[in-house]
């Protein structure tokens, strides 16, 4: 299956995406190319066994390792009760 609308418009604009889903009968064409990111570890973080708590890690990951513990926490008390 081809896609119908260049690159550019599929990834750069949301209703070219749908747009080219529609002119494709709602038919998937493959996961649409993902952006180049290189990740910057700032020099306080040893990239090679970073602590999970520390507030300088990037990407917000420290909020990300929140909300995961919350989550396995909310799965032990489903689990137990």
């Amino acid at each position: 299956m081809q896609h119908k609308l260049p690159e550019f418009v599929r990834t750069h604009f949301a209703i070219g995406d749908l747009l080219d889903r529609t002119l494709n009968g709602s038919r998937t064409v493959g996961e649409p190319r993902k952006p180049y990111y290189s990740l910057q570890w700032p020099n306080e973080v040893d990239r090679d066994n970073p602590d999970p708590d520390s507030p300088n890690l990037p990407l917000d990951l420290p909020g990300i390792v929140k909300d995961l513990d919350a989550i396995r926490a909310d799965c032990m008390r489903s689990a137990a009760g």
